[in-house]
């Protein structure tokens, strides 16, 4: 009588079983899904010896296992080695999952196609590369074959070609290439940008991709955003991270479900130290009596005189977060509408772009003092009177030299007092600090006026 029933309850699981896997596939949830990671980090060059990848694919291989990956590890791999990896890989992908793919060592590009540099490769001219080297395009060709739920891509191979003097051609760097459906590459830089050997254990890229991979419940994007600040603040703005994506949902490196959901701007991160340098700063604004009223605050068109080599979108990046940070201190202003749309905003900004002439240009004027642009105050006061917006923030930046050094001048404008505050300060192009430490001051001179009147 006990065996039968237990014979029928553990029948009872296995329908109940089948039934909820059945339901979450129709559902298209993955109970268990497998990550696989190929890793290969090429030094010992016969021309041209590298410092770093062979550390980068170590400590990459390391921090992948303990996210949940399977990895196969190539060290100074030849071109035979290479090959037959990721075949391999190509292989074991068949049987869905995560896939990604690591490279970290000499790549170049010739006509357009990306090449990655086995350790043996024997090259003296361009024809040589694609019988000498290994086609990045086989990579993407046996992720696709794979047909597996998603690929990731990692190319940390766009030093210098040491191979130059021999080609016809001046391309540095790797080419762009476009991600199949359902997959990402990134880059260590720009495409046809090169990236330098770190002067430490690891690359620069590779140093701030394995920290930021350990953070939890990042997506792959967010990962990705936080390793640009950092290398463009470390390389002072010549290495600017790139990723070319067709991801149709959300990968986390390292989800946490213990933790519940965390805001962006909440995870510490070594992109944010600057926040430690914020806290020697004499916290003023607790002092001051604000008034009851929330105040709604614009963003307005900001004014970059800077030159093409500087990433406009890190620019961005890096201030945005510094102006999210800095209102925290200030629980009677909430950010409400905005001229430029930024992942750091959330989905509670109001974007007001399409209320501007010549992309916001009327109002910044030429009447300028230390030749430089002023803000447009009657064009201000009309279209913040138009949305009702209560301050407007906006900000002027000029490089004044190759070395990133900026000129700059913050601006708080209350369009129905017709009040104007401004604050200059020089500084680094990519240095959010003072940014962020002259809107503190901004808002607090803004206060004590309002509570003197």
């Amino acid at each position: 009588m006990i065996l039968r029933k237990f014979t029928v309850l553990v029948l009872f699981l296995s329908l109940l079983w089948s039934s909820v896997a059945l339901f979450a596939q129709e559902r298209g949830i993955k109970l268990h899904v497998e990550r696989l990671a190929l890793v290969i980090g090429n030094s010992a060059y016969q021309t041209a010896s590298l410092k770093n990848p062979l550390n980068d694919a170590e400590d990459m291989a390391a921090t992948l296992r303990k996210l949940g990956f399977k990895v196969i590890l190539k060290k100074d791999a030849d071109q035979r080695s290479m090959e037959d990896a990721i075949r391999s890989f190509g292989r074991q992908l068949r049987n869905g999952g995560i896939g990604l793919f690591y490279f970290a060592g000499h790549g170049l590009q010739i006509g357009g196609r990306n090449y990655l540099i086995p350790v043996d490769a024997r090259i003296e001219s361009e024809s040589d590369v694609k019988y000498e080297a290994v086609d990045a395009g086989r990579v993407l060709g046996k992720m696709e074959d794979a047909r597996n739920q998603l690929n990731i891509v990692i190319l940390d191979a766009c030093r210098n070609n040491p191979y130059a003097r021999a080609f016809r051609s001046d391309q540095s760097g790797l080419a762009r290439m476009d991600a199949p459906t359902g997959s990402l590459i990134a880059y260590a830089t720009a495409p046809g940008d090169v990236a330098a050997d770190g002067p430490e254990r690891n690359g620069i890229f590779t140093k701030h991709l394995i920290q930021h991979m350990k953070t939890p419940n990042l997506t792959i994007e967010q990962v990705l955003k936080r390793v640009r600040i950092d290398v463009a603040r470390q390389t002072n703005g010549l290495q600017i991270p790139w990723e070319s994506s067709s991801l149709m949902g959300d990968f986390y490196f390292n989800f946490s479900k213990t933790s519940g959901t965390v805001q962006t701007s909440e995870v510490s991160s070594p992109a944010d130290n600057e926040r430690e340098t914020l806290a020697a700063i004499p916290k003023t604004t607790e002092k001051i009596r604000r008034p009851d009223s929330r105040f709604k605050l614009a963003i307005f068109p900001w004014k970059l005189d800077i030159y093409y080599k500087y990433n406009r979108n890190v620019f961005y990046d890096i201030f945005f977060d510094a102006l999210k940070n800095s209102l925290k201190s200030y629980d009677n202003i909430f950010l409400k509408y905005s001229y430029y749309q930024h992942d750091e905003f959330g989905n509670e900004i109001e974007l007001i772009k399409e209320i501007f002439s010549e992309e916001g240009s009327l109002v910044w004027t030429k009447k300028s003092f230390i030749d430089a642009p002023s803000p447009n105050l009657d064009e201000i006061i009309r279209i913040a009177d138009k949305i009702n917006a209560d301050l407007v923030m906006m900000h002027y930046i000029r490089v004044v030299g190759d070395n990133g050094n900026a000129f700059n001048c913050l601006y708080l404008i209350d369009p129905k007092e017709k009040v104007v505050i401004n604050k200059k300060y020089n500084d680094y192009i990519y240095n959010s600090v003072p940014f962020e430490s002259t809107a503190k001051k901004i808002l607090d001179e803004y206060f004590r006026k309002k509570e003197a009147s």
